[in-house]
């Protein structure tokens, strides 16, 4: 409150900010107030502070306003918190239409009510905007915890304390609504395990610093120290944005005060996974601070303390925790007297190349009884040659090979998968058909590229350069190169440099080209494009095992150079497919407006007949040109479409 005692002539606080229509006749703060830049009304207490939540586009008056703030005293003092709803204690509840009182009113009765009964010891106001709109007035008596404050984070960020926090349900079907108050929360000691003290020495205290909270107020009649602590810690636990819990162990009020704060670490460096270079900064000094021991920065997914009896190798539910998260990689288990303590680790591999070769490592937190690495890449542990390799679903085990590169100063180690598959070979009966499935089992040797004449009219395959990690973005390159002896020579990006020095995975794939991949008779029998539908075969075969490799489905960019960026470009003209293929194209030198991407039917009809011709194949009808060619070897068909204009 302010001292008019100390205002010069009496002048109270409303009147020397000198605001027109604020103040009433004794100089006090209206109770309702009208902005004029918005034109919204809303309520204010008696030091004219906003009342937030009494905002409304339409008019209010000072009587509507009246006991949204207050403080009486009399045989009992009443002070209005920022607190709206209790967990238990409510013994007594009003409801009134509001169409035939004011919230005034209300407040009279419920202040009167709660003088008269000796067991009152509070009472809650709401105020029910459904219906015509409804006052209740609930009576508390030895309330054990005040829960829902105001000033709370927003409750959409954490499902548990939304529907905590919102008593009134709409039934639109039967128009009936319900109101709940109060709540129960039920806590165990093992709780306790899950959280650590933080040291006094970790905490840097900044006043000005905005940080979201939760405050609850623990009755001492209702909880022991330990109990309310049990209390607080359960509801951090319950709630995944909550990573700090502030409980003292003493104090003076009548209540244990708990104040819950999500992530609050500040680094200053960009080490930010090394404990030693951050601090947790609030806004005030803690009592007690407790943090969430899966929140440690260093290792993201946490680590958590597990039941002792699921001891290695049969914790595979400790592992399915692992497996759910794409940044996961490697699950620690250390066998405890009455637990086992479980740590998930991002990727942490490090290399180092010598004259003895190279070295990999998995870096640790802390030393482990068991540790377990996820089946996918499997990148190299210990030193000497290695070779990586991936778990297709349904198919088997793709083995890959390894190299060493070197990028600025250091040197990466590189996994290559080469003549991967991504659809059956394009030959016989499936020569001028839309790609088919390509399945293999067991094993599939992805050490070398295969060797064929004509490469992209025998086989459709790729080749995968992944770059240690996990999560990340992937390029696809399509390219056309025809003869296999130089595909090397004509590839305009070295795959495995490029996925070291982008940290990225990188995939060059082939497709079908020329009248392999696009020839048309002008009718249904053959419709060309075939080219272009190996290359959505390929993006939906990358979609679906590009985490395998340690990828990221979701961040896949398709390029091409020259005229493969024509033929690109059309993916971008398609309707958006289900899933979404990939998210960014480099077109680099072509576009869907080439000039040269289309063909008419006259013209693919001529250009079919004098290929026939060419060949000697019957060139009378669609259905007998597609037939002989066929039947012809490749090499055949690659040499006489150079004839054909």
């Amino acid at each position: 409150m302010t001292d008019i005692n100390r205002l010069p002539e009496g002048i109270t606080d409303c009147q020397r900010n000198e605001e027109a229509g604020r103040c009433d006749e004794n100089g006090q703060y209206r109770p309702s107030y009208q902005d004029p830049s918005t034109q919204k009304s809303f309520c204010v207490d008696s030091n004219g502070k906003r009342i937030d939540w009494t905002e409304t586009d339409g008019p209010l008056t000072d009587s509507q306003c009246l006991g949204q703030d207050f403080t009486t005293v009399g045989v009992k003092t009443f002070e209005k918190t920022d607190f709206q709803d209790v967990v238990s204690g409510v013994y007594s509840i009003s409801v009134v239409s509001a169409s035939g009182t004011s919230l005034t009113d209300v407040h009279l009765f419920c202040r009167q009510a709660c003088h008269q009964d000796a067991c009152c010891d509070g009472f809650i106001l709401s105020q029910l905007i459904l219906d015509g709109g409804s006052i209740a007035c609930s009576l508390l008596s030895s309330p054990s915890a005040l829960i829902c404050n105001l000033n709370d984070w927003d409750g959409s960020s954490t499902r548990r304390q939304g529907e905590i926090c919102q008593r009134t349900k709409y039934n639109e079907g039967k128009s009936q609504y319900t109101v709940r108050i109060g709540d129960q929360v039920l806590a165990g000691a093992s709780t306790k395990k899950l959280f650590s003290i933080v040291e006094s020495d970790q905490i840097l205290i900044e006043p000005n610093r905005s940080l979201p909270s939760q405050k609850y107020w623990l009755f001492k009649q209702s909880y022991t120290a330990e109990e309310a602590a049990l209390w607080c810690l359960t509801r951090c636990r319950e709630d995944e944005f909550c990573l700090l819990a502030d409980i003292p162990n003493n104090t003076d009020t009548a209540f244990f005060p708990c104040t819950l704060y999500p992530a609050a670490q500040v680094c200053n460096t960009s080490i930010n996974n090394v404990p030693n270079n951050c601090k947790i900064v609030l806004p005030q000094k803690p009592q007690l601070l407790y943090r969430k021991t899966d929140s440690d920065m260093m290792t993201r997914t946490g680590s958590s303390m597990c039941d002792a009896t699921l001891v290695p190798p049969q914790s595979k539910s400790l592992l399915s925790v692992c497996s759910k998260d794409n940044r996961c990689r490697v699950t620690t288990l250390e066998t405890l007297p009455s637990a086992v303590r479980c740590v998930f680790y991002p990727e942490t591999q490090s290399c180092t190349l010598s004259l003895q070769g190279h070295r990999c490592r998995i870096l640790l937190k802390e030393p482990a009884t068991y540790i377990y690495r996820k089946q996918g890449v499997i990148l190299a542990t210990g030193e000497g040659n290695y070779e990586p390799s991936v778990v297709i679903p349904s198919q088997g085990t793709m083995l890959g090979v390894s190299r060493v590169i070197q990028v600025g100063s250091e040197w990466k180690s590189i996994g290559s998968f080469l003549g991967v598959p991504y659809a059956a070979p394009p030959v016989g009966e499936n020569r001028f058909h839309p790609p088919q499935p390509f399945t293999w089992t067991d094993f599939w040797n992805a050490t070398t590229t295969r060797s064929a004449e004509i490469l992209p009219v025998t086989l459709l395959p790729s080749k995968i350069f992944v770059s240690q990690g996990g999560n990340l973005p992937v390029l696809v390159f399509f390219h056309n190169s025809l003869n296999a002896d130089d595909q090397d020579k004509k590839a305009a990006l070295d795959g495995a440099y490029l996925a070291g020095v982008g940290n990225l995975i990188v995939v060059t794939a082939n497709y079908r080209v020329g009248v392999f991949g696009f020839l048309s008779t002008g009718s249904s029998v053959a419709s060309g494009n075939w080219g272009l539908l190996d290359q959505d075969m390929a993006l939906q075969w990358i979609r679906r095992n590009i985490a395998r490799f340690g990828g990221d489905a979701g961040q896949i960019t398709i390029g091409a150079p020259d005229r493969g960026a024509d033929i690109i470009s059309l993916h971008l003209l398609k309707r958006t497919s289900n899933p979404i293929l990939f998210k960014r194209a480099l077109l680099m030198g072509g576009s869907a407006f080439s000039p040269a991407i289309t063909l008419s039917k006259e013209k693919a009809q001529s250009q079919a007949a004098v290929l026939a011709r060419e060949v000697g194949c019957p060139s009378t009808s669609s259905r007998e040109i597609v037939s002989c060619l066929r039947q012809l070897p490749a090499k055949t068909l690659n040499d006489a479409q150079t004839k054909v204009r």
